[in-house]
């Protein structure tokens, strides 16, 4: 190892030339680490940017705590981080990780102890449970940016994933990335942005200022107790898009005003929103109930019937009902008349919303027989019984108190 590190330290005479210093100040680093953790041997090279390896204190150094460090993790044995937890002690990767700028905001102070963070500078956080110092997967340690594991599995991180294959412009994103309202409220967005990134030095920008920007994904609380548990509320699918309205012809401006993002569509567990006429309005009920329907929904209204027809019982009542645009009629009417061959008689008449805007014909039949009747809904309201037959043609009469099956469908508007 000694002689490899010797040859990494002409590599950094090479990168610096004349200005070389031998302290760990420069930015540009190199570490091998051999050591065993809980049975396990771990064979590291380490590429390091805006950081080096500290051997006496086993911990990685940030250098300027106003820049992002970066790291390239070369395992030739050992386990991925986090995976030796799972039973995974022989897979090993190509990592890349990045540690942020120095920042409170995404601490989180109740579970880890960054006090070694704030005053060495040294990447990553003691949990407070056990004491225990951990370096990946926490605000001040190495995050994940791109991996890549012994079953050839790739694991992509940091707050998005650019698409920017084939000319297409402006581009699609694949994000996980946090960002603050004009509510100064905290969100966690993971989906597609289309025109737009984040986050970015300041913040909010996107490709074409004179194009929509749009998101489509989950939008969920910025809290590490909140995110798609069961019994929070304002976890959502949403579909979202900017305007860009507040952004000028400048191509450089980074001014994409978060306030400007409108939902025009979303889904929470308790109901399913959309815009309808220019606001966000309820559409139907979640899994957990919540709004009704804005469907219209007139339920089963008995259809007062002419004095031809009488009802066969109170089980089976001429009824008619519309769900929407569509309109469905049931029920057993009895003829109370011999009508000849032919002729047309009406069983009752629709109100006005239930009428079809052209006249509809529906075959049907007897009750307990093989003929066949013709029930027409005709623009007027009216629903008659015409042409009554059997297999050998029309029949010339109808006997009083056939029993007639009415079932019938059509859409209206």
């Amino acid at each position: 190892m000694t002689d490899l590190l010797s040859m990494l330290t002409e590599v950094k005479k090479v990168i610096y030339g004349d200005g070389y210093a031998s302290d760990s100040e420069e930015k540009f680093n190199f570490a091998i680490i051999k050591k065993t953790i809980s049975n396990i041997t771990y064979e590291e090279l380490w590429i390091l940017s805006n950081a080096y390896y500290d051997y006496e204190v086993e911990r990685f150094v940030k250098i300027d705590t106003t820049h992002n460090s970066f790291g390239i993790q070369i395992q030739a044995n050992g386990s991925y981080p986090g995976e030796a937890e799972l039973g995974y002690t022989d897979n090993v990767g190509i990592n890349i990780w990045r540690n942020g700028k120095s920042s409170d905001v995404y601490k989180d102070t109740s579970t880890f102890d960054y006090t070694d963070f704030d005053e060495n500078n040294y990447i990553g956080a003691k949990r407070k449970s056990n004491n225990k110092w951990e370096e990946f997967g926490v605000a001040s340690g190495w995050n994940n940016s791109f991996m890549v594991d012994s079953y050839g599995g790739m694991t992509i991180g940091g707050a998005g994933f650019e698409v920017d294959g084939n000319g297409i412009f402006p581009y699609t994103r694949l994000t996980s990335s946090a960002y603050t309202d004009e509510n100064d409220e905290s969100w966690y967005l993971l989906g597609l942005l289309e025109n737009a990134y984040h986050p970015t030095l300041y913040g909010w920008d996107c490709d074409k200022n004179d194009n929509y920007s749009w998101f489509v994904g989950l939008k969920t609380p910025n809290r590490q107790d909140a995110y798609l548990v069961k019994e929070n509320a304002y976890a959502k699918f949403v579909v979202m898009y900017n305007d860009n309205s507040g952004l000028g012809a400048n191509v450089d401006e980074h001014a994409l005003d978060v306030g400007s993002w409108t939902t025009v569509f979303e889904v929470s567990t308790s109901e399913v929103r959309g815009i309808v006429n220019g606001s966000l309005t309820a559409l139907g009920a979640g899994s957990s109930g919540g709004s009704s329907a804005t469907l219209d929904d007139s339920d089963w209204q008995d259809l007062t019937l002419t004095g031809n027809f009488y009802n066969f019982d109170s089980s089976h009542k001429v009824q008619y009902r519309k769900y929407g645009n569509h309109v469905q009629i049931i029920g057993l009417p009895v003829l109370n008349a011999n009508p000849a061959a032919n002729s047309e008689l009406i069983i009752g008449t629709l109100p006005s919303a239930f009428k079809p805007a052209h006249d509809m014909s529906f075959l049907c039949e007897l009750k307990d027989d093989e003929k066949l009747w013709t029930c027409t809904v005709k623009t007027n309201g009216d629903v008659t019984f015409n042409r009554l037959r059997d297999n050998t043609g029309f029949v010339a009469g109808t006997a009083y108190a056939d029993i007639l099956k009415l079932n019938v469908q059509y859409l209206v508007g």
